[in-house]
């Protein structure tokens, strides 16, 4: 009788691992699918942000050979609140 209990014992183990093995193969197989199509859509994601930015460049080339002193104006400009903005800034951190 202890025998039959003992086997009974080891065959509901058996298939409780046969089951985990399973859920753990389909689980990785899960993984697999999603890293895959994280790595297409990231190479995807990083030839898109290139082709925008050779469309930036050419045209900040382009409006640097028509307005060479409208962008003067604006990068002075620009530069000009950074540096305000940066003394602000310092001059509330020593206070």
């Amino acid at each position: 009788m202890a025998h039959a209990m003992e086997r009974l014992n080891t065959d509901d183990q058996l298939m409780i691992e046969s089951t985990i093995n399973r859920k753990l193969e389909r689980a990785a197989e899960s993984l697999g699918t999603a890293a895959g199509t994280a790595v297409a859509k990231s190479r995807e994601f990083v030839s898109l942000l290139g082709e925008r930015a050779d469309i930036l460049r050419h045209r900040a080339e382009r409006v640097g050979e028509e307005k060479p002193l409208q962008l003067l104006a604006v990068l002075a400009g620009l530069f000009a609140c950074a540096g305000v903005a940066t003394r602000l800034w310092r001059a509330n951190r020593n206070a």
